[in-house]
């Protein structure tokens, strides 16, 4: 999905480009968090950690679907991005 975000201009890394395939939700979060970043994931764990965070950041979009191919996750990002870029930290 990174690759898909990346075509239609958006700056988007995957973990594993990053080298943090496989590490702790926890770590990810840290460093999206002193990176300033945004998760996109359709792993719950990360709105978990974020609801019982002291703080608002790093925004996380969650995404909840049957169809988890990276296709149709990029569409229903891109189609919505515009709406909801102003609540993400």
């Amino acid at each position: 999905m990174a690759g898909l975000l990346r075509a239609a201009g958006h700056d988007c890394l995957h973990v594993y480009e990053l080298g943090l395939g496989g590490q702790a939700d926890e770590q990810i979060m840290a460093l999206a968090d002193r990176e300033n970043w945004i998760l996109i994931s359709t792993d719950t764990d990360f709105g978990e950690l974020l609801a019982n965070s002291p703080v608002m950041a790093p925004s996380v979009i969650l995404l909840r679907r049957a169809d988890k191919r990276a296709e149709s996750l990029a569409s229903v990002v891109l189609a919505n991005l515009g709406q909801v870029i102003g609540d993400l930290t």
